[in-house]
């Protein structure tokens, strides 16, 4: 049964022929846990990206609304969120538009409870 990972197993092995006839080896093992490492990990942020847009938000939205979930008062400034998110101060401002948009947050502090969102 073919999966998605075969193509990169089937070049990694013909890699390792060539090696082999050079008597020069490569680490094998290392090598094929990272390429699988990476992409399981590519599988589960497609997965990821999937179900959220399947809720009308992307990641970097689904991780600005989990921050601010996080805080005690459910509130935050674009410049505490830029710092949470390790964005620019212009990304935060932007995310705070997008959030906006979608369900009318005053964009200088917004305010999450019980997964109604109001402003203040």
């Amino acid at each position: 049964m073919e999966s998605s990972f075969t193509p990169t197993e089937e070049l990694l092995n013909a890699r390792v022929a060539q090696q082999d006839s050079l008597e020069n080896p490569i680490p094998y093992q290392e090598i094929l846990l990272t390429r699988l490492c990476m992409h399981v990990h590519g599988k589960l942020l497609e997965s990821r990206n999937n179900m959220l847009r399947a809720q009308g938000v992307n990641e970097t939205l689904f991780m600005a609304l989990m921050i601010l979930d996080t805080k005690e008062s459910h509130s935050i400034q674009p410049s505490e969120l830029s710092a949470a998110l390790g964005s620019s101060r212009t990304n935060a401002t932007r995310i705070a538009d997008e959030l906006e948009k979608m369900v009318g947050l005053n964009v200088k502090r917004v305010t999450m409870i019980d997964a109604a969102y109001t402003c203040i």
